[in-house]
């Protein structure tokens, strides 16, 4: 996770959940009424939160990088960057 600290502005990432969130709501039709909460939608349709997805996608990230059999990267990975 330290591999995409300073890489990805908080701003950004708050940008992108809630495009997620605002996608589902509309995709599947429960934003007009406005009476569940994301939370409720994701759980009744079974789908991951946008925290989940992201930290799933920067731990698979993180365990590629640091499994990489290249030798730059290697030495890239211990010095942390």
């Amino acid at each position: 996770m330290v591999l995409l600290c300073g890489v990805v502005k908080v701003e950004t990432v708050n940008m992108f959940k809630s495009a997620y969130n605002r996608y589902l709501e509309i995709f599947f039709g429960y934003r007009p009424n406005h009476i569940y909460s994301v939370t409720q939608l994701l759980l009744e349709i079974g789908l991951p939160s946008w925290n989940t997805l992201f930290i799933n996608s920067q731990t698979v990230l993180v365990k590629s990088w640091q499994n990489c059999q290249n030798g730059l990267v290697s030495q890239l990975c211990l010095l942390g960057l």
